[in-house]
């Protein structure tokens, strides 16, 4: 049952224009506020039930898409569907639910993979050259 509350809570933030859709935006205003939006995880994948770490990241990705905003996400967790530390794995799954990793940086412990990304396609500016 909480499953799908919580399924219906995020098709809402994706399917409806919102308040939460409009605080994603770019706004040029008068005053020109851009918005940038980061998304942090630490140590909260660890915790959920399989499948919903990947549509997590799946629906923080698809929310900066479909609203043509600008974000990153930051992440000290356990990915789900990378056993150990292995890139290949981790750049596979992020790009799997919408995301490029930019940088990765496993370690030990229960949050063991740390790293940095950028929605598909949007990461020119933070590669490193």
């Amino acid at each position: 049952m909480m499953y799908k509350l919580w399924k219906k809570k995020i098709d809402a933030v994706l399917t409806s224009p919102s308040k939460h859709n409009d605080n994603l935006k770019n706004q040029e205003e008068d005053n020109h506020v851009e918005w940038y939006n980061i998304f942090i995880f630490e140590g909260v994948m660890i915790y959920l039930n399989e499948t919903i770490p990947s549509t997590l990241l799946s629906v923080c990705s698809q929310a900066l898409v479909r609203n043509n905003a600008t974000g990153s996400l930051c992440f000290a967790d356990r990915l789900e569907n990378i056993p150990g530390g292995d890139e290949i794995l981790a750049q596979k799954e992020m790009k799997r639910n919408g995301w490029e990793l930019m940088k990765w940086l496993p370690k030990p412990g229960l949050a063991r993979h740390m790293g940095f990304a950028v929605p598909l396609g949007g990461g020119e500016e933070f590669r490193l050259k």
